[in-house]
Parts: structure tokens; sequence; C-alpha cells
């Protein structure tokens, strides 16, 4: 399974790199998801930025085409450790996406981001690809 990070989604609904479109087209859609963080974090951007009914119809759209998973409780022991380890060496990368990575790290998915540096703070067991324009897996730090 894929988990799509919140920087993917927006490249998807702003079209904005033809390898991430041709690499979703070559990907069954039962293997995609995102995580409900995901989608209250693209929410916000939008709502906070008042970005217009396009971009709102946009997200809409995505949303209703891909699975939206519920974060899992069984995650929260993850993030907790995570997120611990990394401010406690000042490489903090924000509760959302810790949330976002021990949520992928429970369903064994590999998170897809462009953000490929932010999250290599996570290490292993988390996997990363990015298909904007770095096709293939990476396990980080592994």
């Amino acid at each position: 399974m894929f988990l799509l990070d919140t920087d993917i989604c927006s490249y998807l609904m702003e079209e904005r790199s033809s390898v991430l479109h041709d690499k979703l087209r070559a990907t069954p859609p039962e293997l995609l998801a995102i995580s409900a963080v995901t989608q209250g974090e693209i929410l916000f951007g939008y709502a906070w930025k008042n970005l217009g009914l396009r971009r709102q119809l946009a997200a809409e759209a995505f949303f209703g085409s891909i699975q939206v998973l519920d974060w899992p409780a069984n995650a929260a022991p993850i993030y907790g450790r995570l997120r611990a380890r990394l401010k406690s060496t000042g490489s903090d990368i924000g509760l959302n996406d810790v949330m976002i990575a021990a949520h992928a790290i429970v369903l064994d998915a590999t998170l897809v981001t462009n953000n490929t540096r932010h999250f290599s703070r996570i290490g292993a067991p988390l996997k990363v690809e990015n298909w904007v324009d770095r096709p293939g897996p990476r396990l980080l730090n592994s």
C-alpha cells in the first residue's frame, strides 16, 4: 500500500507533476490511500488561505477518488516514541507529519512524499518514495 503525504496530494490537485500522474495511473487504485490527518491538513490549508471554489472542488473530487483512512489507535505508541526521539534530538518535524509517518508504519505502507529530506529524520522502519522526481523505493536510515 502507498500512503500519500500532503505535499503529494497538493501536487496532484494542482496538476504540478506529469511524472506523478503517470506513476498514479500505473498504480492500482486499491493500493493508494491518504490518512485522515492528510485530509485535515489539506482542508485546513484551503480554509486558511481561502483558495477559492475551484480548488475546494478539486479537493472534494480527490477525496472522493481515494481511500481516506482513519488514524488508527495502534499508531499512538509509535507516534509517541517517534515524536519524543525527534524532539529530544532537535529534529522535530511537527506533529501532523509524525502522525502520518506513524500511520504509514502501522500499515506497513510506503509513504509517498516530495519531502524526503524532512521524513528522513524518522528513519526505519518508515519506507519513503518520491514520485515527483525520483522513482523507486528507499528505506531511509536502514
